[in-house]
């Protein structure tokens, strides 16, 4: 706003100049008039909106003894970060990292490994034992007829539970239950993948949209100058005029906020993937 009112300001000198000398109606003076004063009230409808979002931002802006400080306008960087694009290689590392370290897969995993060892536990009580048993026997000496010397025996032992039924349902349950908890699993991870999915392709956009809107405003600057050489020469008018500098200034305006959404996207994937800290 402040930039559009500059220019409006200068052109006022130029433009009284020109009426006195009779090359421009005194209708153009009138108009750039308002155009001055339609500009300071935008200027002063942009300085309240910045001093509601600084007052909001004081919560959480704080002096180092713990009041709300509330932020000023030399406190604004002169310019945004720098916008940031994710290949393939930073988006495969990222991920890996992302799951790695998941609270929530610690959480399961801890479950799923203690229902593998209660129903292996199950296991073993209620389905039947199959044991292979050999002896071997050899007497020595002198000794009653009925001895036959040495003596070898081979053999399998079936034992079968109590209460087979009521374990084989129970190991049923805990094995349902694990299914369960890994599916679980699968759909978290498949979930928190997606998350970082869109993520990713958030900041990707982003970052084509300012590409893309740096060179709209390069081209809606040079129409604006354009425009402006041809109104001193007297081909144009200031309703023209006017046309190119609202039209440069929405462009302007896109690109801040663009690059916000850029920035924001970039820190959500930082976040995300634990590199901001």
């Amino acid at each position: 706003m402040n930039n559009l009112l500059d220019v409006a300001e200068a052109r006022q000198v130029w433009i009284q100049d020109r009426v006195r000398s009779g090359a421009i109606p005194k209708i153009d003076q009138v108009d750039n008039e308002r155009l001055i004063m339609e500009r300071r009230q935008q200027l002063v409808d942009a300085e309240r909106n910045f001093q509601s979002a600084s007052i909001k931002l004081s919560l959480f802006y704080r002096t180092p003894e713990g009041e709300p400080a509330i932020p000023s306008s030399h406190q604004l960087p002169a310019i945004f970060p720098a916008t940031q694009w994710l290949d393939d290689n930073q988006i495969s590392a990222a991920k890996l990292k992302f799951l790695e370290f998941r609270p929530e897969f610690d959480i399961i995993d801890r479950e799923i490994d203690q229902l593998k060892i209660e129903q292996k536990f199950l296991f073993n009580q209620i389905f039947p034992k199959l044991n292979f048993v050999g002896e071997f026997s050899q007497d020595y000496g002198n000794g009653s007829s009925s001895k036959k010397g040495d003596e070898s025996f081979v053999g399998l032992n079936l034992d079968f539970p109590l209460f087979m039924r009521k374990g084989l349902g129970k190991f049923q349950a805990v094995k349902s239950k694990r299914r369960i908890l890994e599916t679980k699993r699968q759909f978290l991870q498949e979930k928190i993948s997606n998350i970082l999915l869109d993520t990713t392709s958030e900041v990707r956009a982003t970052y084509n949209r300012v590409s893309l809107n740096e060179k709209e405003l390069e081209l809606a600057n040079r129409l604006e100058a354009a425009e402006r050489t041809k109104f001193r020469l007297g081909d144009s008018n200031l309703i023209f005029v006017n046309v190119r500098e609202q039209a440069t200034a929405s462009v302007s305006i896109r690109n801040i906020k663009a690059r916000r959404g850029h920035h924001f996207a970039l820190v959500k994937y930082k976040v995300l993937t634990g590199s901001m800290f």
